[in-house]
């Protein structure tokens, strides 16, 4: 992003959030985490970016107001978009502690403690111990299709799911609940 003030335009910032997706899930469906985490959160980083960019310039969304905290981008995003569910707050939570952990041994000494489920356990509640790095797949994309509908992307990010190739589009459709857009990719 430059330093300009100007709007960015959500298309520049979708092609960028729909590859972080894709190597997120396909890494996550490998089981390879934390690398997965951290990768779903610069997806959500850009979609949450790309959701806002229409009434927040380039530079404040630069800033250190938002930069790469998801929390901050979730509660502008929900105060933008007023139909925006809290009920991603917890995962926004989780997702954002990704941020953190690029280094895990250099903080936690033999790494932190991470959970990975595919999707929820049957009860519905979260998973993990206290304090643990959750990432529940299904959370992952349940919170990019809330993002995508409610920001009205999904036109946009329908052209550039066109240009993926075959095995991208695979990723982003193995056990997915909550599809990206709706209809076929």
């Amino acid at each position: 992003m430059t330093d300009t003030g100007s709007q960015v335009p959500s298309a520049s910032l979708l092609p960028l959030a729909l590859q972080y997706l894709v190597a997120g899930r396909f890494l996550a469906l490998q089981l390879q985490i934390p690398v997965a985490g951290n990768l779903y959160h610069h997806a959500i980083e850009f979609f949450l970016k790309a959701a806002l960019s229409s009434s927040i310039p380039e530079k404040r969304l630069a800033s250190r107001e938002f930069g790469h905290n998801l929390e901050n981008l979730w509660h502008e995003f929900k105060d933008r978009y007023r139909n925006a569910s809290a009920e991603f707050d917890g995962t926004v939570h989780l997702l954002n502690k990704f941020e953190k952990i690029r280094y895990p041994e250099a903080k936690f000494g033999a790494g932190p403690k991470l959970h990975l489920a595919i999707f929820r356990q049957a009860d519905g509640k979260s998973m993990g111990a206290p304090g643990s790095y959750a990432f529940v797949l299904e959370d992952m994309d349940s919170l990019v299709r809330h993002i995508v509908k409610y920001a009205s992307l999904e036109f946009m990010l329908q052209n550039d799911i066109g240009f993926l190739p075959d095995m991208s589009k695979r990723v982003l459709l193995e056990k997915n609940k909550h599809p990206l857009v709706a209809g076929p990719i």
